[in-house]
């Protein structure tokens, strides 16, 4: 690719579409959806990109790399370009740049694009043009290449700060990380090596899939990212609709030479109620998994299953039965649905369940079963998870689509 002179008349519409992402929507064209969602690969918002760097510190090296080992179009570097000065001419101001910013994709043409968009916003901030003839961008930003991120990152000298957000695609964890069991998101991973190589006192500042900071299973993830790393910042930021995923920005510190792990990074707020659901009922998960039942695995039970069930209403469990040899429970109880998300208008839907007959429950549904107080414990439970408080807290505790045991044990309830 390769820059020559612009016309003032057209370079004002030019800038701003190339600098503020309609470059980057353009540029989903080029790589086929379906690619992009097999690769986990996603596009930061202007607004997110601009939330990233500015946690980012500034300082007057000439030399420190900020890196973005998954940069697609360059939005992010884009956004940490912002914050580095201007030189009189467009030569001085690229050189300058390309020493500071580094950046990695396996798609050519997305590398291309950054390279682009960054001169054009050099241009579009005061940078003159003084290029004496066309000339290769990539010549300007030999950091900025197409390659693998995590395999580039490992050769880079004077990392001062990374700005990241890695791919989200389900991938397989190899044997060797102790924290990953299965299936997991490849953010979790990518972002795992990448600290790997960061050295002392560096800078991070990522958007992450929220499972990563909400989830139970992520838990021994979490507690692997402290030993790193010092968490100086958390903020849920909401649904990454390209994905359809919400995310998290989270800001950290590269341990120093001195400075020992410690639990200091909240992931969550924690509830300050006086008393919590955990302490009042006992909550676990439906045991029964539909698809795995066999026609004489057992004697016959009652069943139940959320799409049957009233929403905020008692039940006394229908005619439906399975052959269960698990764990029943007895009524009364509540059952809450399981798969929750940001959007419903009720984050823990609940149905207390009455009768006489112990019941085989579904694995979409978790149970709240009263520790004392019996039916009226379970429909004071049940006016409890209707309010506006437990929406907000499950809202700030949890943004994943499904509820957790860990994270209903939490919910605030009055006394």
């Amino acid at each position: 690719m390769v820059v020559r002179g612009h016309a003032d008349a057209d370079f004002a519409t030019l800038a701003e579409h190339a600098v503020n992402g309609e470059a980057s929507a353009r540029l989903i064209e080029l790589v086929s959806g379906y690619r992009l969602k097999r690769t986990g690969a996603f596009f930061t918002s202007s607004e997110l990109s601009a939330r990233a760097a500015g946690a980012l510190p500034v300082t007057h090296s000439t030399e420190a790399l900020i890196v973005d080992p998954a940069c697609g179009a360059g939005n992010l570097l884009l956004a940490a370009a912002r914050r580095l000065p201007i030189n009189q001419g467009l030569h001085a101001t690229l050189t300058a740049w390309g020493r500071r910013l580094a950046g990695f994709d396996l798609h050519s043409g997305f590398v291309e694009a950054a390279h682009l968009r960054l001169a054009v916003l050099a241009l579009s901030r005061g940078a003159q043009f003084d290029l004496a003839r066309p000339r290769s961008l990539a010549n300007y930003f030999p950091h900025i290449r197409r390659g693998d991120g995590l395999r580039e990152i490992a050769t880079l000298q004077g990392i001062e700060a990374l700005i990241v957000n890695p791919p989200f695609a389900s991938v397989r964890a190899p044997k060797s990380y102790q924290w990953a069991n299965g299936r997991v998101t490849k953010a979790a991973l990518f972002f795992d090596r990448c600290l790997q190589y960061l050295p002392p006192g560096a800078a991070i500042s990522a958007v992450l899939p929220d499972v990563l900071r909400s989830g139970s299973r992520y838990h021994h993830w979490r507690l692997a990212m402290e030993k790193h790393a010092l968490i100086t910042d958390i903020r849920p930021v909401g649904n990454f609709k390209t994905a359809n995923v919400d995310v998290f920005h989270l800001e950290m510190r590269m341990h120093t030479d001195k400075e020992v792990s410690s639990r200091a990074g909240v992931w969550w707020s924690e509830s300050v109620a006086p008393s919590k659901l955990g302490e009042r009922f006992s909550v676990s998960v439906g045991p029964v998994v539909p698809h795995r039942l066999e026609p004489d695995e057992g004697p016959s039970s009652a069943y139940l299953h959320a799409k049957t069930l009233p929403h905020w209403g008692e039940c006394e469990p229908g005619n439906e039965r399975v052959a269960f040899r698990g764990r029943l429970f007895k009524p009364p109880f509540v059952v809450v649905r399981r798969t929750s998300s940001p959007k419903d208008k009720y984050r823990a839907l609940g149905t207390v369940i009455i009768g006489e007959e112990a019941v085989a429950v579904e694995n979409h549904l978790l149970v709240c079963a009263p520790l004392k107080g019996g039916l009226s414990a379970c429909r004071e439970l049940l006016v409890a998870l209707q309010a506006d408080d437990t929406n907000k807290f499950l809202n700030r505790r949890i943004r994943c689509r499904h509820l957790t045991v860990g994270v209903v044990r939490e919910v605030p309830l009055p006394i």
